[in-house]
């Protein structure tokens, strides 16, 4: 049921929800590591860590606004310029252009 509820927040364009699951401490912040897992974790792909992992590294600077090492939740969830907007763009490729909605479990 979570990996559900969180693709849904995904799916819905509910970033702040899904940002908010996975700062675990709230401190309203995520490193790389930490929004990597949250990926892999809401998609349910394992074995595509790395390549999940080259789209993280390919936006994390430019959207680290403070430099701060972290992304900050206003960072993540600008419906435009945010990194959550920008890594939705491209996660589709990563995971084979299929819907997310459907065969969520396969790799």
């Amino acid at each position: 049921k979570k990996k559900t509820t969180l693709l849904e927040h995904w799916e819905n364009n509910n970033m702040t929800a899904w940002f908010k699951w996975y700062d675990i401490d709230g401190s309203g912040s995520l490193s790389q590591n930490e929004v990597i897992d949250a990926l892999v974790d809401t998609f349910s792909v394992p074995r595509r860590r790395e390549n999940i992992a080259a789209v993280v590294n390919k936006y994390w600077n430019s959207n680290d606004f403070d430099q701060s090492g972290y992304i900050e939740m206003d960072e993540f969830c600008d419906p435009e310029q945010g990194y959550g907007a920008k890594v939705k763009n491209v996660i589709h490729v990563v995971l084979g252009k299929r819907k997310l909605s459907q065969n969520k479990d396969e790799p």
